[in-house]
């Protein structure tokens, strides 16, 4: 029976989470919905293995045959590579997305540092800023500082900072 529903399944299950999970990661990676796909995303992934196993477990032979052929070092390397490309580039704070970084620097701004970014003054962008709820002391406070006053997050008052709105 096991096998059965091994032969049966793990590969249309292993394809359709990929499927998702490929969706997903896009959407993700444009900044997209991200509270929708997200943690879809990430769980969805980790449900992944299960049928990845079993899809293994399945074709363990022919995947035996990338081996004696050869035709698994070339692709093993280069994904190696670029992993380690991309930690290296993240560790530290001094490389990565550099769209982090600008988020982190947003961030840490004060109003009035921020304001002239979006052709604003800090007593324009602190009053939009009052309008949407966040408590703002003055322009000198950084835009950290008023989301955690505010009960927000930091993701919120950099997203409303630099909408068109």
């Amino acid at each position: 029976m096991f096998q059965n529903i091994v032969n049966k399944y793990a590969t249309t299950f292993t394809t359709t989470l990929f499927i998702i999970s490929a969706v997903s990661g896009v959407f993700i990676f444009f900044h997209t919905a991200q509270d929708i796909f997200k943690a879809m995303h990430e769980w969805l992934s980790m449900v992944l293995l299960v049928p990845v196993v079993f899809h293994l477990y399945k074709n363990w032979n022919s995947f035996l045959t990338y081996f004696k052929r050869k035709t698994i070092y070339i692709p093993t390397a280069i994904s190696l590579v670029a992993a380690i490309a991309f930690g290296a580039a993240t560790m530290g704070g001094g490389g990565g997305n550099p769209m982090v970084r600008v988020f982190h620097a947003m961030e840490n701004a004060t109003v009035a540092e921020v304001a002239p970014l979006f052709d604003a003054t800090a007593d324009e962008l602190t009053a939009k800023l009052t309008d949407a709820g966040f408590k703002v002391a003055g322009g000198d406070e950084t835009l950290k500082t008023i989301a955690g006053n505010s009960g927000r997050s930091g993701r919120d008052i950099v997203f409303l900072v630099s909408s068109g709105k």
